[in-house]
């Protein structure tokens, strides 16, 4: 899990420190699917484990967790969509000017 988190943090500090770097974008876009994949699969793993029968509370509190699926829930297609979308309402609000204080119609 560890090695996801990594990797994908990765392809978005990348993209996101490069903005108009459309290779960046597109690994950034592509790791988000991998790794929804992965979370998708390793969900359908802990729905075969009763892991609220254990007695670690710690071991419970992860499994709990990585229950939920979140967008790696969505179909493959819709997943796309979002990744695609997501990253340009990123692209969007990181590039937004903003008026100076002293000068609200400088844009």
């Amino acid at each position: 899990m560890s090695t996801w988190i990594k990797r994908s943090a990765e392809a978005d500090w990348d993209y996101q420190t490069d903005l108009t770097n459309d290779t960046a974008r597109r690994i950034s876009e592509q790791v988000s699917i991998d790794y929804a994949n992965f979370r998708e699969k390793v969900w359908k793993l802990i729905q075969t484990v009763d892991y609220k029968s254990f007695k670690s509370d710690e071991l419970k509190r992860q499994l709990e967790k990585l229950n939920v699926i979140g967008v790696a829930a969505l179909p493959e297609d819709k997943l796309t969509d979002y990744t695609k979308i997501y990253t340009e309402m990123t692209e969007i609000y990181s590039t937004a000017k903003i008026c100076p204080y002293q000068n609200q119609s400088a844009i």
